[in-house]
């Protein structure tokens, strides 16, 4: 039988930094980094190469507010296909996208697909003014795939 437990930290952001990483650090150093399935991360620094090294069994990733350039790094021949190799499920929630430049996400999903571990849900939720040919383009890339419509260019 499989048992889950749900841990949200939620810390004053009024205390100073190092407290904060300190009090989160305490409250989840006796959980051990491979049996956690879900993460979901309010920060603008948030990189997904330190949460694939974190936690490599990650099965949903939702990421509020973090820009997607610190989320999804640069493919190369080192980390082709094996940045978090179990992710199944991916929320984009109000990401923060520079110059409507969804090209990193979509060599993500592409990655992933050639690699044989395509992601089976992508949610991206928001407000954007994505080209059809974008959104056409990522959708060919998952399973399931949820956004807002394409706008009309």
């Amino acid at each position: 039988m499989n048992k889950f437990m749900a841990i949200s930290i939620t810390l004053d952001q009024v205390l100073p930094q190092d407290l904060l990483e300190e009090t989160t650090v305490d409250l989840i150093s006796n959980i051990p980094r491979e049996e956690i399935v879900y993460f979901r991360a309010h920060d603008k620094h948030t990189a997904m190469g330190d949460i694939s090294a974190q936690f490599p069994h990650l099965k949903t990733l939702h990421l509020v507010g973090v820009p997607l350039s610190a989320a999804f790094p640069k493919p190369t021949l080192d980390n082709h296909g094996k940045i978090l190799p179990s992710l199944q499920h991916i929320t984009l929630d109000w990401v923060v996208v520079h110059n409507n430049d969804w090209n990193l996400l979509k060599n993500f999903l592409s990655s992933r697909a050639f690699s044989g571990s395509e992601v089976d849900t992508l949610e991206i939720i928001g407000s954007y003014d994505m080209h059809p040919r974008i959104f056409r383009s990522i959708e060919g890339k998952v399973r399931k795939f949820r956004a807002p419509r394409a706008s009309s260019y």
